[in-house]
């Protein structure tokens, strides 16, 4: 079985948004979105690809702040890659390094994620908001 690839994206907004469109993404993951939330954070946008057999299978993008990294809006995996998820998870993770993390908004129709993080070597929960 193949592994995944994480790189650096320099892709365009367009394509950005195309791809975030086909993840069933929330406005807070498309690149006009990103920029602002990064402004009013004060962090660093870093956008990453997920590659499968040279291919696309997803995209994130994190803002990396003094005291926390926040991912804006989870991870965007195409449908049929969602059970990559951890795998891409510990992609980022492995790059961005031991600090705090803030996943997932309000916004976000993803399925809660926090058993698949805490299975993530390293990794601590800390808190976990719901939705009523």
């Amino acid at each position: 079985m193949s592994s995944v690839v994480l790189e650096s994206s320099h892709e365009t907004v367009h394509e950005w948004d195309a791809f975030a469109y086909r993840c069933r993404a929330s406005y807070r993951g498309l690149s006009r979105s990103i920029e602002v939330q990064a402004i009013s954070g004060a962090c660093l946008i870093r956008r990453f690809k997920f590659i499968l057999d040279r291919r696309k299978i997803g995209q994130c993008a994190v803002g990396v702040g003094a005291k926390i990294t926040i991912f804006f809006d989870g991870l965007h995996l195409l449908t049929e890659h969602q059970g990559r998820w951890a795998e891409c998870m510990t992609a980022i993770l492995d790059v961005t390094g031991h600090r705090r993390y803030r996943y997932g908004t309000p916004y976000s129709v993803e399925i809660p994620r926090e058993e698949q993080l805490a299975a993530i070597e390293g990794v601590e929960i800390l808190e976990v908001d719901r939705l009523a």
